[in-house]
């Protein structure tokens, strides 16, 4: 069952390092005592640049996130761990929703979410198994439709020129691919900026297309803070930000 933590007690690994072995759980939040806040992750395939804003892996609305959501395989009682299965046609590897949430989309048994343990690999195929690491809240029958959201925190990429997943932090050191560390939540960061900002004017991820930068607020996009003083287009400025 999912394990609740007030916080992490020791952090075995420095801020601005990296490693090849995770330490700690991805998504574990640590923080400098001055406001500044971090997360632990797993870079994805390219090595993070310090200064540029980073987001989850990009979503797969074919596999974990379709419309109107996967179809439940067979009824499974509250109180059950799985596994149970998935009638919908996927192509997934084996484990790779370990640590994902599970979203029930549509009732019975909606709007609760649940981490998963473990699932079986798919091509192209119905039939793929799923094991919970928290039990049911209620039942789920065939009528039960559910979606996956990879942990974001696991193969975090720099932000392209259109978003495809939430932004996760901003890089604080060159993190190799597949390797894990920190990157910044909260507080003042050294960020990417792409186009001019005045003092205190609220920034959005890759405006006008810039991988991995920050700009000007406009329209829906997501704010992850604010300029500390004016702020100069393909300069790293400083930026509170706001993410966490």
């Amino acid at each position: 069952m999912s394990t609740l933590k007030d916080n992490i007690k020791i952090i075995p690994q420095e801020l601005y390092t990296f490693s090849a072995t995770q330490g700690t759980d991805l998504g574990a939040l640590a923080t400098t005592g001055d406001g500044r806040y971090y997360r632990y992750v797993k870079m994805g395939a390219t090595t993070a640049v310090p200064g540029t804003v980073l987001q989850a892996p990009a979503s797969d609305a074919v596999n974990l996130e379709p419309a109107g959501g996967l179809a439940i395989g067979q009824a499974n009682a509250t109180g059950s761990y799985g596994p149970f299965t998935i009638s919908t046609s996927t192509t997934i590897a084996a484990n790779l929703l370990q640590g994902a949430i599970m979203s029930v989309a549509v009732t019975p048994g909606q709007g609760y979410s649940y981490k998963v343990k473990s699932n079986s690999a798919t091509a192209a195929a119905t039939g793929l198994s799923i094991t919970l690491e928290d039990p049911l809240q209620t039942n789920l029958s065939t009528a039960s439709r559910v979606v996956f959201q990879l942990n974001p925190y696991n193969g975090v990429i720099i932000t392209p020129a259109t978003l495809t997943g939430p932004v996760v932090g901003v890089a604080v050191s060159a993190i190799p691919p597949a390797q894990f560390g920190w990157v910044q939540t909260r507080g003042l960061a050294s960020v990417l900026i792409s186009g001019a900002a005045a003092p205190g004017a609220g920034l959005i991820p890759t405006p006008g297309g810039t991988s991995g930068s920050a700009g000007t607020a406009t329209g829906a996009w997501p704010v992850i803070g604010f300029t500390s003083a004016t702020a100069t287009t393909t300069e790293y400025d400083l930026v509170n930000l706001s993410i966490d």
